[in-house]
């Protein structure tokens, strides 16, 4: 079968359900389970899909914490580092480094690129906006990969997510942005920098499973 050709810059999103599939695999099989689940999902995308993690200057993977809080992780394979991106700062996302090694180790073989989980390092970033309320973490989660993914700081604060709500509907499920949307001076911001970087978002590949 022939490979897709990837974007030599391109980041790659990856939604929760890999998490879910590899955390289910170890709930239900243990370490062995979840080796057979890595091993499956490794060779899939190698041989379905051409796609090779380890050539990827950035992997960005949205996480669902204990089925109540989204977060997500930066991934950069050339600097064997993972950075956990968390609105509240819980250190919960240490406790799904294993399986994140585990999946890792696998596509490291499949790829056959040299793999040590001792050579890996785990970076929390604790200056990631924080939310004051119990339920915006999908918005600093999906906000926060949209600054990333555009270039642009990450320094969104609660008082935006308002503003950002709207412009998540307006902009991903309408296809446009309202002109109510726009007068927000957060919004306009956003708008700004990302169409400054607008050959960024040409250069992704989104993976949802």
């Amino acid at each position: 079968m022939k490979q897709v050709q990837e974007p030599d810059l391109a980041k790659l999103i990856i939604g929760d359900a890999l998490m879910q599939t590899l955390f289910n695999a170890f709930s239900q099989g243990g370490r062995d389970g979840l080796r057979v689940a890595a091993r499956r999902i490794a060779v899939n995308w190698h041989y379905n899909h051409g796609i090779n993690i380890f050539l990827r200057p950035a992997i960005i993977l949205i996480l669902n914490l204990n089925n109540n809080h989204w977060a997500w992780v930066i991934i950069y394979p050339q600097n064997k580092e993972i950075h956990g991106m968390n609105s509240i700062n819980s250190g919960h996302i240490r406790s799904l480094l294993s399986i994140i090694m585990v999946w890792l180790e696998e596509e490291a073989s499949v790829e056959q690129v040299l793999f040590s989980s001792s050579d890996w390092k785990f970076i929390d970033i604790l200056c990631y906006p924080q939310q004051q309320n119990g339920f915006d973490c999908g918005i600093f989660t999906l906000m926060g990969i949209e600054f990333f993914m555009d270039g642009i700081p990450i320094n969104f604060e609660q008082s935006d997510m308002p503003h950002y709500r709207n412009y998540i509907v307006n902009n991903f499920i309408k296809g446009k942005i309202d002109s109510d949307v726009q007068e927000n001076q957060a919004t306009q911001r956003l708008i700004a920098l990302a169409e400054a970087n607008a050959e960024n978002r040409e250069k992704r590949l989104i993976v949802i499973d």
